[in-house]
């Protein structure tokens, strides 16, 4: 099976970022595959990477009013000074 090989500036081209970015992604043996001191890549294994399934990540989401667990009442601050 004959695929054309990038590199990695073509790779990082491809997916829209760094050089950096594809040799960080490269070390962690996501993709590509070392040759010597060089990289070497195919579009059918970028493509594979870009398509993987990935958490989603950051912040959960906020809770909806339908949850039981949200009022709209306020519920009073208590303080530690007496009322004037």
């Amino acid at each position: 099976m004959d695929q054309e090989l990038w590199s990695t500036q073509q790779a990082a081209e491809y997916l829209g970022v760094t050089r950096q970015a594809v040799h960080e992604l490269a070390a962690r043996g996501e993709i590509g595959r070392q040759v010597g001191r060089a990289w070497i890549f195919t579009q059918a294994e970028l493509d594979a990477w870009v398509n993987k399934p990935r958490p989603l990540g950051g912040r959960p989401p906020k809770r909806r009013a339908s949850d039981p667990r949200v009022t709209d009442q306020a519920q009073p601050v208590p303080t530690d000074e007496e009322p004037r």
